[in-house]
């Protein structure tokens, strides 16, 4: 099995930490692997507890907090191998969970594969995988649930950052996440979309298995509805940066000010709040959606196309 970086980005996530590491360490060569723990200027002292119980973690220390994004990137910069898994520190790994993910980077076209999320109480896993819509102008993901567990790993639309190893050269090349979707979610999406352009793929690994105790970190700053803010934030920045069909912008911008307008009336204001917080980042979209992407072979609506409905074959 090839060796393997373990980055995980840390918040305040010391009682996490404590919880879940035990079971992360038993399963990484200690001698030959590497865990690289990024404390992202926590306050509950998770850097002094990674220094005196886990000296041989790699702990790199930032001054402020940068969020979720900056701290995975510069996680995955300082790893010394190709292969690195990204993990927060709100899941718990199951026994031999790292094999069946790294197996699949013999193959070139592989950019990134992630884990099954196993449910956090004792019953039987629910099945979903995501598939997109472009719905009224506006860019939607869901998980489509599926019968049962897949025979083999499957192409997904994204890996989710929850538990997810990524090939390291191919990360960089596309320039890790992009810490405009700050302070957290779609970067994952963004992520993985502007690689299916580049041919190179995410899976899904249906025999690797991991808890998340999701929403453990991020709850600790922000209300339920500040998350649904940066929910909409984010799916507007994406789509502003990464959409280039002409038919699909207009659908965006033709159905825009009607959703504008309506949708806080039947209280989705977070909507509007995550309209105006993205127009705020606007100069920023615009730098970017004209910058030449080198190497492209895939669409946006070829893309879009092939997660719309898809065929999962259960087991």
């Amino acid at each position: 099995m090839p060796n393997v970086s373990i980055v995980i980005p840390c918040f305040n996530g010391k009682e996490l930490l404590k919880k879940h590491l035990p079971s992360l360490i038993k399963e990484v060569n200690i001698k030959e692997d590497e865990i690289i723990v990024v404390n992202d200027a926590s306050t509950d002292g998770s850097g002094e507890f990674i220094k005196d119980t886990y000296p041989f973690i790699n702990l790199i220390e930032l001054k402020q907090n940068m969020g979720y994004s900056y701290a995975s990137n510069m996680g995955i910069l300082k790893s010394k191998y190709n292969l690195v898994c990204l993990m927060g520190t709100d899941v718990e790994v199951t026994e031999g969970f790292l094999k069946p993910l790294l197996r699949h980077f013999e193959r070139k076209d592989v950019f990134a594969v992630c884990s099954l999320e196993l449910p956090l109480s004792g019953t039987r896993p629910s099945y979903a995988l995501p598939v997109v819509e472009f719905k009224f102008g506006i860019f939607w993901y869901k998980y489509q649930p599926i019968s049962g567990p897949l025979k083999e790993a499957t192409p997904v639309l994204f890996a989710q950052g929850a538990c997810t190893v990524y090939d390291k050269q191919k990360f960089l090349l596309l320039g890790g996440h992009d810490t405009m979707f700050k302070p957290i979610y779609w970067e994952d999406m963004d992520l993985s979309f502007r690689a299916w352009k580049r041919g190179w793929q995410s899976l899904y690994e249906p025999e690797s298995l991991h808890r998340h105790h999701s929403q453990t970190t991020i709850s600790q700053k922000y209300t339920c509805k500040y998350i649904e803010i940066f929910h909409w934030k984010n799916r507007f920045l994406f789509t502003w940066k990464n959409i280039k069909s002409p038919l699909l912008l207009v659908q965006h911008f033709l159905f825009l000010p009607f959703e504008l307008f309506l949708l806080p009336l039947f209280g989705k204001k977070e909507f509007i709040l995550g309209f105006i917080y993205a127009l705020k980042q606007l100069p920023q979209v615009i730098s970017k959606r004209f910058k030449r992407e080198s190497g492209e072979i895939f669409t946006d609506t070829a893309i879009i196309r092939r997660f719309k409905v898809p065929v999962y074959q259960a087991a």
